[in-house]
């Protein structure tokens, strides 16, 4: 959901990360081997982590818009 932020571990040191779209999803790399993610705006995109030693994780990404301040009659 937008403006949901997630901490993602992975069982290697991060060499660099690739994102699909920074309109979707804002990255920061705290430690080398975790990484916020914080869910920009509604959309699709994906994320490559790759690791110091050719490690490599894919992600595929739906962030959905924040519909919970909307009332429904």
């Amino acid at each position: 959901m937008v403006g949901e932020v997630r901490v993602v571990s992975v069982p290697f040191d991060i060499k660099s990360i690739l994102n699909g779209s920074d309109a979707v999803v804002n990255l920061n790399v705290e430690e080398s081997s975790k990484s916020n993610h914080d869910w920009d705006g509604p959309g699709r995109t994906n994320l490559i982590i790759l690791g110091s030693k050719d490690e490599r994780i894919d992600y595929s990404i739906f962030v959905s818009p924040d519909n919970r301040d909307l009332v429904y009659s």
